[in-house]
């Protein structure tokens, strides 16, 4: 049974990027300009945070990381991505769905 885990996403005007953080990922915080690079963000920094604060391995155990977008905190629905990390040695895999 694969790790669950929750990024809360808003934009913020006044600054101009998409901040996310997660109940579920000790320190994660991540401050992107677009989706696309805050996606891109978090490939990269939930691998770590996960083995430094969780002791889970992500090239060992199956993970999925639901990245929700929220507006005056309510969840966007279409614009929810999630991320599937399926090997993180070879070529990472995510998966964006649209509900």
């Amino acid at each position: 049974m694969a790790h669950e885990y929750t990024i809360k996403v808003f934009y913020d005007g006044s600054c101009g990027v998409f901040v996310g953080t997660s109940n579920d990922i000790p320190g994660l915080t991540i401050e992107a300009e677009t989706r696309q690079e805050f996606i891109e963000s978090a490939m990269k920094i939930v691998p770590i945070l996960l083995l430094d604060n969780l002791k889970i391995d992500v090239n060992k155990e199956a993970v999925e990381v639901l990245i929700m977008e929220y507006a005056d905190n309510k969840p966007k629905t279409n614009q929810d991505h999630g991320l599937t990390y399926s090997s993180w040695q070879d070529n990472p895999h995510f998966e964006q769905a649209y509900a």
